[in-house]
């Protein structure tokens, strides 16, 4: 799902118009100018919810959703994706390996673990695959949102491990 309605007025090209050389850019291409955020959530309430959320939070972002981590994967390699905000328990490839794969394609994507999970060994499995920041759900409503904002910060790019210690 294409979290369409949360283009910002404030983005150069609203109008799909590159003002440098005139040319139009289709609806489509528009929309791929835009950051990404991906949900990889396997509830459907839970990814709608947060999709919602992550959308109102961050506008000029558009946020893509998957059931699962082999969609995940997918998705985030089709897309780009800034950020991926990933379940672990999830049937089939599970967060941890997704994360695995989609670090190794793209080292440059940051990857946020949301789990029910608080005990060590599933942290350790998740930053050992390459996440950048863990949160529990039980957290999710103080800790999530800051640490998307850290990571999507520019800032963010030039300081390696920022934001890896969540609740």
């Amino acid at each position: 799902m294409v979290w369409a309605d949360t283009m910002s007025k404030d983005m150069p090209l609203t109008d799909g118009s590159d003002p440098e050389d005139g040319a139009q850019l289709s609806p489509a291409e528009a929309e791929r100018t835009r950051g990404t955020i991906l949900i990889v959530e396997d509830h459907e309430m839970v990814r709608q919810r947060l999709a919602e959320w992550v959308g109102q939070s961050f506008p000029d972002f558009r946020v893509l959703t998957a059931a699962g981590g082999e969609e995940g994967v997918a998705l985030a390699d089709e897309n780009g994706a800034q950020l991926v905000v990933m379940d672990i328990e999830m049937p089939g490839t599970n967060g941890i390996q997704a994360t695995r794969r989609i670090k190794n394609a793209t080292p440059e994507t940051k990857v946020v673990i949301l789990s029910v999970h608080s005990a060590e060994d599933y942290r350790s499995d998740a930053f050992a695959a390459g996440a950048d920041a863990y949160v529990t759900k039980s957290r999710a409503c103080w800790d999530l949102m800051p640490r998307i904002r850290e990571l999507i910060a520019p800032s963010a790019q030039a300081e390696p491990g920022h934001g890896r210690e969540g609740a």
